[in-house]
């Protein structure tokens, strides 16, 4: 503010987590997690806020998870604090609309991330914490906020399987429930034995790096998160592809009954 006179987007990133079960995580522990994922959001935004309503208007985007919209198992207390996230980024967008409606509120939900987050997190499983696949490349991230930046959105969903996990939440939260059963443990887990070293009191101290040790598995590309930065192209390419495999459906079933 002193050198620009003005703050035009204000991105609220933070983020850490714990792997295990609810039963292995302290209270304390649970609350610390609270405090960065979601208070630290709430914390940013009171900060930035006078701002914006002083010079009438700004972006405030919150980077939420795939996990806002979808629990996953061993992260209960990460997924309470980004389904906190993504309800009070909810609840601020309606009051904003009111009082000022040129400060404007992005989620941004990314899937699974090639960065260090997973060395970060503390591990209650024996052993380092996984990506559940399929893994994005932080660049896809990092463009998406860049676009809510210059073309405000609601919500922008970061790689395809984040699209498919929260359509079928929708659809039938019961069939991610097996989902997650059948593979929500075990993809989460490495083979390699955890060295007991995480950030979730402190900073590692090591130099910063935007990209983890995924780096080979991670996709550089996806065009499903396209369909969020242009919304009714999205939902009328959606509507199609439905309508289309409805039809096709309905084709097979009749000519079965034949």
């Amino acid at each position: 503010m002193r050198r620009f006179r003005r703050i035009d987007t204000w991105v609220n990133n933070a983020a850490t987590s714990i792997y295990g079960t609810f039963e292995q995580t302290s209270i304390e522990e649970f609350e610390r997690i609270i405090q960065v994922d979601l208070m630290g959001m709430v914390h940013g935004t009171k900060a930035i806020l006078p701002y914006f309503i002083g010079q009438h208007e700004g972006t405030i985007i919150n980077v939420g998870s795939v996990v806002s919209e979808r629990a996953v198992p061993l992260q209960s207390a990460y997924s309470a604090a980004k389904h906190g996230v993504k309800g009070f980024t909810d609840a601020l967008r309606v009051e904003l609309m009111r009082e000022h409606p040129n400060i404007r509120l992005t989620l941004i939900k990314p899937a699974s991330i090639n960065t260090p987050f997973f060395v970060h997190a503390r591990s209650k499983l024996g052993v380092k914490p996984a990506p559940l696949p399929p893994v994005y490349d932080p660049h896809l991230v990092a463009e998406a906020i860049l676009f809510a930046a210059e073309h405000p959105r609601r919500d922008i969903t970061v790689g395809g399987m984040g699209k498919l996990i929260d359509l079928t939440q929708r659809l039938s939260p019961s069939f991610i429930d097996v989902f997650m059963l059948a593979t929500g443990f075990r993809m989460q887990q490495t083979k390699q034995p955890d060295d007991q070293i995480d950030t979730l009191y402190s900073p590692s101290g090591s130099t910063a790096s935007a990209r983890g040790e995924w780096g080979k598995q991670a996709n550089s590309i996806s065009p499903a998160t396209k369909l969020d930065y242009y919304p009714t192209f999205g939902r009328t390419l959606t509507a199609v592809v439905l309508s289309g495999t409805a039809v096709f459906m309905l084709h097979r079933i009749s000519k079965a009954r034949r």
